[in-house]
């Protein structure tokens, strides 16, 4: 769950069948609060206090069947997240990556500059939802 936030991404997954959660969150108040909520249920997670793109680095040898995109609107971090995603090979063979983003920021684009495939484009209001795969 990169750019974390409150982890309500991550707690959702896990309910879900996750066994394990990495959030991934650099500001000092979504940490205190993703701390909060994290104590409040009995899951196997592990938080790295970092930037999240710094962070994609740490995990050799890992895959992950899903991951969790959620930068701040402002930013332009989808795009630096997919590629050291994709240079790093952290994504499972038939893992998706759910990014949550501005609608006028073209994900779709991005991602299919970078080599991944587009599974689902939704828009809701101010946020959309853009689900790829390898």
């Amino acid at each position: 769950d990169l750019f974390a936030g409150s982890g309500i991404l991550g707690l959702e997954a896990y309910s879900r069948g996750a066994k394990k959660v990495i959030y991934v969150e650099k500001n000092p108040n979504a940490v205190s609060l993703l701390k909060e909520n994290l104590a409040q249920f009995d899951i196997d997670y592990e938080l790295i206090v970092s930037d999240a793109i710094l962070a994609l680095d740490r995990f050799e040898n890992i895959t992950f069947d899903l991951i969790f995109i959620d930068p701040p609107y402002a930013s332009k971090l989808i795009e630096s997240s997919l590629a050291k995603i994709k240079s790093n090979n952290l994504l499972n063979p038939d893992g998706i990556i759910v990014v949550e983003h501005n609608p006028k920021y073209n994900t779709t684009e991005i991602a299919l500059n970078l080599g991944y495939e587009v599974l689902r484009e939704k828009k809701y209001g101010d946020t959309a939802i853009t689900i790829l795969s390898n």
